[in-house]
């Protein structure tokens, strides 16, 4: 996601910004706030195009772990 982020949008890239603390491993945050998270950086990263598909992909993985899909 940090590679991504000089690609997108001042709002994109506060959006990353945002979302990083509460995705860190050993962030303790509800399980809500994390779905969130990942839905506002996959929506970042699918205005990416080509660049953000592996992370689309991989929160789309994720969410599906969590149950959240």
């Amino acid at each position: 996601m940090r590679a991504l982020r000089p690609q997108v949008s001042p709002e994109g890239a506060q959006t990353i910004d945002a979302s990083l603390p509460v995705l860190a491993p050993d962030a303790s945050v509800q399980p809500g706030a994390r779905t969130r998270a990942l839905m506002a950086v996959a929506g970042v990263a699918a205005t990416a195009g080509a660049l953000g598909v592996p992370i689309v992909e991989t929160v789309n993985r994720v969410l599906e772990l969590l149950g959240a899909r």
